[in-house]
């Protein structure tokens, strides 16, 4: 069966069929996003269903039974879709012509920013050991008396990294959650999944590679068991559990007919800020003599009526319009910022193996719910550049204004405290700008695959979990290397010595690059490792 609107375009698995009905295939044919759509709609059945039974398309855009794949096609449907292309409506020639439909299998671009991810918080846990987070930050510390611009600019680098992107692991891991749980059947499938995916891998950095590499040091014999970067695991896990408890995946109670549509097609259609109802609905039989519905109500109404923030620019494709541009500035502000700073200043340092800063806690417990908000309404599977309030251009001077006025902050705060609350503000709203940003990027000229990404992203995890060990095993070489060159001692102590920290720093994020990600590849396809990392 085929959709036929104008004004709208999309793709829609088979699953959204019920019953008998003769629809195979949903298709928008039409331009732009088909929630913004003004015009009625006019369903075209190749052979009319049987009426008694109610062709139903329950939860057309959002729901349990018809969201099936939307937002992922199940690895048993992949051969079903994968050659197939919507018609679209060419606007400049007025014909139809074969076009891109909305991503529905696996989006490369978020496998790529776990990879870029994953880099990054390696990269920051080395530019700790030379100095960039202070004292007691890391495993092995070389020392903190390297060059002053070397040195500003790893806390720099360490302090905008920090601001964002243990959040947008989050927000991508939470991502995955709501299919992962219907892809496990429900909850007791789902719980043996994270045990073995999360909990294991948790507790294996917690008795084993955090115990070794405080040991590598070789201050200290005591086995001394500790989270280390396995806190974000077990926090992960605390909010899967919180998720499963509290929602309901399949996204609302599923619609069953009425009496009064038994003489009728029965659609439910979340179309954005209104939903079709079965009144909007009526019959026609068309000189064929075939049977077509026509949804005499608009899809959307004016501008004037719709919610703050529910624009033509601004929506995604589910019922929740994409968050507007002060919407996220108010949450950087309010949840990020603002409400962040008591547990800044009370929990010193950390809460429950979790870091507390800028960029933490509640940020996290914020990006995992917009995580969890754009797998349900399809925002990632959309262009974001085109769901934005303000242009890419802008997003990327507010992202390069706040960053700036981090760094200017953070330089004087030890001689000005009272500027603590700007700081934590700002940084609060770079959170959330930063990681947008970066999801835009990647989605616009990262989203592929070739065989070098897909390397990358089969190690990423173990690549997390063994980093501390290869990373401070190879600190330790260099330092060897540094006390055996001479350069450390009286003849050449003092201002030489220093301009060796770059040098060591490049040494040591090369070197533990090289053997980490091969490492983690190879561990990654061992026969039972490859179903926990």
């Amino acid at each position: 069966g085929t959709i036929k609107a104008h004004g709208m375009h999309g793709f829609f698995p088979k699953e959204l069929q019920r019953g008998g009905d003769m629809l195979d295939d949903l298709i928008f044919l039409g331009g732009g996003d088909p929630r913004c759509a003004r015009s009625p709609w006019r369903i075209h059945l190749h052979e009319p269903p049987n009426f008694g039974h109610n062709a139903r398309l329950h939860r057309f855009l959002e729901g349990a039974d018809g969201r099936a794949n939307r937002d992922g096609r199940d690895e048993e449907h992949l051969e079903d879709n994968e050659h197939r292309q919507p018609v679209v409506h060419n606007s400049e020639t007025g014909g139809l012509t074969m076009g891109e439909a909305p991503r529905t299998g696996r989006l490369p671009f978020l496998d790529n920013i776990k990879t870029f991810l994953t880099f990054l918080v390696v990269t920051h846990h080395i530019a700790c050991a030379f100095g960039g987070c202070g004292e007691g930050t890391w495993y092995l510390i070389v020392g903190e008396d390297g060059p002053p611009a070397f040195t500003s600019f790893l806390k720099s680098l360490t302090l905008l990294d920090q601001s964002y992107f243990m959040s947008l692991f989050f927000f991508i891991a939470a991502y995955s959650v709501p299919t992962s749980y219907e892809k496990a059947g429900g909850w007791e499938g789902f719980k043996a999944a994270k045990r073995r995916r999360i909990l294991v891998p948790a507790l294996f950095v917690t008795f084993f590679v955090s115990p070794v590499s405080i040991l590598i040091p070789g201050e200290t014999r005591a086995y001394y068991p500790n989270p280390g970067v396995a806190w974000f695991l077990f926090w992960l896990l605390l909010f899967d559990l919180v998720f499963v408890s509290f929602v309901h995946v399949g996204g609302g109670p599923t619609h069953e007919p009425s009496a009064s549509s038994q003489d009728g097609l029965f659609l439910s259609v979340g179309a954005g800020c209104r939903t079709i109802s079965p009144e909007d609905i009526t019959l026609e039989r068309s000189k064929e003599g075939l049977e077509s519905t026509i949804i005499t109500g608009a899809l959307m109404p004016d501008e004037s009526e719709l919610p703050a923030g529910c624009t033509e620019e601004t929506m995604g494709t589910g019922n929740r319009p994409f968050p507007t541009t002060c919407l996220r500035m108010g949450c950087g502000i309010g949840i990020c910022g603002l409400a962040m700073l008591p547990f800044v200043i009370l929990l010193k340092g950390s809460f429950a193996s979790m870091p507390v800063s800028m960029g933490s806690l509640l940020c996290d417990f914020l990006m995992f719910y917009a995580g969890v908000l754009a797998k349900r309404n399809q925002w990632l599977e959309y262009p974001l550049a085109e769901q934005l309030d303000i242009r890419p251009a802008a997003l990327v001077g507010i992202v390069l204004s706040e960053g700036t006025a981090l760094l200017v902050m953070s330089s004087v705060m030890d001689k000005t405290p009272a500027i603590g609350l700007p700081f934590m503000l700002t940084a609060g709203m770079f959170c959330l700008d930063m990681s947008l940003l970066v999801l835009l990027i990647f989605q616009r000229w990262v989203n592929f695959e070739t065989r070098l990404t897909q390397f990358l992203a089969r190690g990423a995890y173990a690549v997390y979990l063994l980093h501390p060990l290869i990373v401070t095993g190879t600190t330790a070489v260099y330092i060897r290397i540094f006390d055996k060159s001479g350069v450390g001692d009286e003849d050449g102590a003092g201002k030489q010595s220093s301009y060796f920290y770059p040098i060591g720093f490049l040494f040591v994020n090369v070197v533990s690059h090289l053997i980490n990600w091969p490492l983690a590849y190879l561990l990654a396809h061992m026969p039972y490792l490859k179903k926990v990392i």
